[in-house]
C-alpha cells in the first residue's frame, strides 16, 4: 500500500463505526485512540504486531515503523496549527470526534505527514 492509500484506508476506520473512541492510550478495554485505530490497521496489514494492548511493544504512541508505514512525522500526530503545536492524539484526548479527527487527517495539515 502507497501512504495515500493507507491514509484513506485510516480515515474510511475512524468513520466506519466500527470502532469505539477511547483516550490516553492507543486501545484499552477495546476503546481506541484514533492512532490506535491506525495501529490496527497496521495489525491487520502485518506491519505491526500486538500483543495484548501493545502495538510493536508501544501503548501511548505509534511505533516507528507505524509512523513510516502512513508517513507521520511524529508519534503523536503532531502538527501545527496556526501558529500553536498541537496533535492527533491531544486533540483525541480532549474529545474531539473520529469523524472530525478523519477530517483532519484529510485537510493534510502543514508538518503532519513527511
Amino acid at each position: 500500500m502507497t501512504k495515500q492509500e493507507v491514509r484513506k484506508a485510516w480515515v474510511k476506520a475512524l468513520r466506519s463505526g466500527q470502532y469505539k473512541q477511547g483516550q490516553h492510550s492507543l486501545c484499552t478495554n477495546k476503546r481506541y485512540c484514533c492512532l490506535g485505530v491506525l495501529a490496527e490497521l497496521a495489525v491487520q496489514y502485518g506491519v505491526a504486531k500486538k500483543l495484548s494492548n501493545l502495538y510493536d511493544g508501544r501503548e501511548g504512541f505509534l511505533s516507528s515503523g507505524i509512523m513510516d508505514w502512513v508517513g507521520l512525522q511524529t508519534d503523536s500526530g503532531r502538527y501545527m496549527k496556526g501558529y500553536n503545536t498541537t496533535s492527533l492524539a491531544l486533540m483525541n484526548d480532549q474529545g474531539m470526534s473520529f469523524t472530525d479527527i478523519a477530517d483532519i487527517i484529510e485537510s493534510n495539515p502543514p508538518d503532519l505527514f513527511v
